[in-house]
């Protein structure tokens, strides 16, 4: 009898063990791709442990990539050869070559690793909760540092904003998307309206916009997420025709607005919704963007440092305009097939009858992040949004 058990028990504790050994292996991954910019600042003279951090976070992914079937589908294909156009520019500039490697590297394997989840059910709810708590805990502590600390960290901030965990304030809506994503799904899954941690991050985003700085791409973006949410039996059927309409006015608004500042709608723009006649300097950096972008045409700049980037753009994170980032970045070609997914997306959303909760939410952000990447640069957390696209191209393709 006792030997029945002990044999019986043995599958649950094998269960028990390669869950307990996925959990760590994930939050090793996740560890890497979700450190906030001040921890960053805090190991620049600790370079060590960055290696030993990336060299972590690669042998995890490689083990579970090794143990799922890597799939190398036309939409990876896609995003891999938007890097390799960003690698050879930075090549060809004398640019940040391995930095522009490891970031291209780090984009894929996600994209990848992400891919295979669809067949591990298990391993995707680990890696959806894990995202969640993880995101939540650093936003916790970073609400209660803005909380105490109102003038913000003295290394994170400038003269224009307080910064905190995440930098600057306006970073702090980039970094908690992912999370927020991952916790309105656990409250779909559970059959919960709002849990206490996704209503945390509405708070603590809310708190942000009114008591700390007027972050007002991030207050846009999150009125669009509660409204995706709230009148999702209106959008739902809709979709495609909504995200059509978005990109529509993302590409007439960059046109007029962006790439014709001077123009008399640009200026009518800026004086009702601008902070000022160059909204807040953005005009001024896209100008100059403008201007790098028409004298390489094809391949770009390739990635940039920070003095490079200050000296002909006029600011050290770039144009403030995702689309511009891009384009001087990786030129026309790069720039085409970065943005082709978004187009695949809304073409296999056309005749899809079924929507998954999966695709209707993360489609809500698809929409959050098209409209930010006007105002906002976004080069940095390419890896929160990217492997997104991409799974939203594998999800809609039926």
């Amino acid at each position: 009898m006792n030997k029945f058990k002990s044999y019986n028990n043995k599958p649950i504790k094998n269960i028990k063990l390669k869950y307990l050994v996925d959990k760590i292996l994930v939050l090793i991954m996740l560890i890497y791709v979700f450190i906030p910019p001040y921890l960053n600042y805090l190991l620049e003279d600790y370079n060590y442990i960055k290696n030993i951090l990336s060299i972590m976070f690669l042998l995890s992914i490689t083990f579970f990539l090794l143990k799922n079937k890597i799939r190398l589908d036309k939409y990876l294909k896609i995003i891999i050869f938007s890097y390799i156009c960003l690698i050879l520019s930075t090549i060809l500039n004398n640019g940040l070559v391995y930095q522009s490697i490891m970031n291209s590297l780090l984009i894929i394997l996600l994209c990848l690793f992400l891919g295979g989840l669809k067949d591990d059910i298990k391993l995707s709810k680990i890696v959806i909760y894990s995202i969640r708590d993880m995101v939540f805990i650093v936003f916790l502590i970073n609400t209660i540092v803005s909380i105490f600390i109102p003038t913000g960290i003295p290394e994170m901030s400038s003269k224009l904003s307080p910064g905190f965990l995440y930098g600057n304030i306006n970073s702090n809506f980039k970094y908690i998307l992912p999370g927020l994503l991952c916790s309105i799904l656990i409250d779909k899954s559970n059959n919960i309206k709002v849990s206490l941690i996704t209503m945390f991050f509405y708070f603590g985003s809310f708190y942000t916009f009114f008591k700390l700085y007027h972050t007002m791409t991030a207050f846009v973006g999150l009125i669009i997420i509660i409204l995706w949410q709230l009148l999702q039996k209106y959008i739902k059927g809709n979709s495609s025709y909504i995200i059509s309409i978005i990109i529509i006015f993302v590409l007439i608004f960059n046109i007029l607005i962006v790439i014709n500042p001077d123009f008399r709608i640009s200026k009518l723009f800026i004086r009702v919704f601008g902070k000022d006649e160059t909204l807040s300097n953005r005009t001024i950096l896209w100008s100059n963007t403008i201007n790098l972008i028409k004298s390489k045409r094809i391949l770009g700049y390739g990635l940039k440092d920070r003095l490079f980037l200050g000296s002909y753009i006029g600011n050290y994170s770039g144009s403030h305009n995702y689309y511009l980032d891009i384009a001087y970045q990786r030129g026309t070609l790069g720039f085409i097939f970065n943005f082709i997914p978004i187009i695949l997306i809304n073409k296999n959303l056309y005749g899809k009858t079924i929507i998954n909760d999966f695709e209707y939410l993360t489609l809500g952000f698809l929409c959050v992040y098209l409209i930010m990447f006007t105002f906002e640069p976004f080069y940095n957390t390419e890896r929160f949004f990217i492997p997104l696209f991409y799974l939203l191209c594998r999800e809609t393709h039926k």
